[in-house]
């Protein structure tokens, strides 16, 4: 594909250091300028997305294979199931029971052929049974690294995840136009009240009605919304990642096309530390361009454990260190 071919051909120093998160002196393109340039619509099974490809902003203005590749896997029910992306997770209950639990509870001593237990002052009271454990639903936290345009990143976002999408700080206006073109956001409706009650009511009132959604440009047809919160924001491979919106620690890191230059292999493996914890899975595609690549795996192999779950080169990897 094209973009392919871009990123691994006559790339420039610019180009290769927005990629990877390092400094770069490509300028910030102001939000308007993106309207001269065309979209590309990327179909899935149920919804469709329609991205805008910038390529002044460098290699990372266009969509290339891996990103596709890791988005449609993203985009599949049968591997990734709703409740995959609004997971179950404990709530801390201690200070719910703590006044029940200190009002039950006292030492058991037990009486001489009698194993019954009294509640009376004078007897022995049982601890009570352990409440039982309750959970939530909330958002996987997901973060996209090297995003580019931010594809894999609105994927989870539509599925339901709590995304942020990350790259330098020259990519994030496109990933942010992006993100509000596949935005539906409900407009505000006013209606007023009849003629016969404002007779009857001496101060009417105005009713605010929320109108079906609507895209925010009416000319991009966009079959399913995001409809949670997607932040756009910048994160260089060697940042604390303290300022980041949901994390870290993330549930889900995801990421494509980040290994073609072995100058950025370290700083590579210090975000992916960063933004981690032992419970925390990665996702990564990206596309063999030269033996050198194999030289990340054999780095990551250090921190991380990994199989292969789909062609071409897709990879899972859990921390172990």
């Amino acid at each position: 594909m094209s973009a392919a071919t871009e990123k691994s051909n006559g790339k420039s120093e610019a180009d290769t250091s927005a990629a990877a998160g390092a400094a770069t002196t490509v300028a910030t393109p102001a939000p308007n300028s993106f309207d001269d340039w065309g979209f590309r619509t990327v179909h899935f099974d149920d919804f469709e997305l329609t991205l805008r490809q910038v390529t002044d902003v460098g290699v990372g203005g266009s969509i290339w294979d891996a990103a596709l590749v890791l988005a449609k896997y993203l985009a599949r029910r049968s591997e990734f199931p709703d409740s995959y992306f609004a997971q179950s997770v404990p709530i801390s209950i201690a200070t719910t029971h703590t006044a029940t639990a200190a009002a039950a509870t006292a030492t058991v001593t037990p009486t001489s052929g009698d194993t019954k237990q009294s509640s009376g002052s004078g007897g022995a009271t049982a601890t009570p049974t352990p409440a039982p454990a309750e959970t939530t639903k909330r958002p996987l936290r997901v973060i996209e690294i090297g995003a580019g345009i931010g594809i894999c990143g609105m994927v989870c976002a539509l599925r339901g995840a709590a995304v942020s999408i990350t790259d330098l700080p020259s990519h994030v206006p496109l990933i942010q136009h992006n993100v509000n073109l596949n935005t539906y956001v409900p407009p505000l409706t006013t209606t007023t009240t009849t003629d016969s009650a404002k007779a009857s009511s001496a101060a009417p009132a105005t009713a605010t009605a929320v109108a079906p959604p609507a895209p925010i440009k009416s000319s991009i047809s966009i079959k399913y919304p995001i409809v949670t919160p997607v932040a756009c924001e910048p994160f260089s491979w060697g940042d604390a990642g303290s300022g980041l919106t949901y994390g870290p620690p993330y549930d889900l890191i995801i990421g494509s096309d980040l290994t073609y230059d072995p100058r950025f292999f370290a700083p590579l493996i210090h975000a992916l530390l960063t933004l981690s914890d032992q419970n925390t899975v990665i996702l990564y595609g990206y596309e063999r361009r030269q033996p050198r690549e194999l030289e990340f795996f054999q780095m990551l192999k250090q921190h991380f454990t990994f199989i292969k779950v789909r062609r071409p080169c897709l990879f899972e990897c859990v921390r172990v260190t």
